[in-house]
């Protein structure tokens, strides 16, 4: 048997680049609910889950249901993942 030498877990945004295709899909969602998002507020909530995330979205434009921006937030991300992402690209 050979013997494992490493292991890569993917914490989303390691060997994809995602970070774009989040940004849309909060910005599609909360367009959805009469609500923006500018690229500079999106900076501001990267790392924290999407939960906490869809809350202070929701209370930001107004709308009392976060549970529905989530869901159509993870909807669309799952979309763009079908349609494919980038690799992230190295830097040397």
């Amino acid at each position: 048997m050979e013997e494992i030498k490493a292991v890569i877990f993917d914490c989303d945004g390691t060997l994809i680049d995602s970070e774009q295709a989040h940004f849309e899909s909060w910005r599609l969602s909360l367009n959805n609910h009469g609500g923006d998002l500018t690229l500079e507020e999106y900076f501001l909530h990267v790392g924290k889950s999407a939960e906490t995330n869809a809350k202070l979205f929701a209370e930001k434009i107004g709308y009392p249901f976060f549970e529905e921006i989530l869901k159509k937030k993870e909807s669309i991300t799952t979309f763009f993942k079908k349609m494919g992402l980038r690799p992230i690209q190295a830097h040397y």
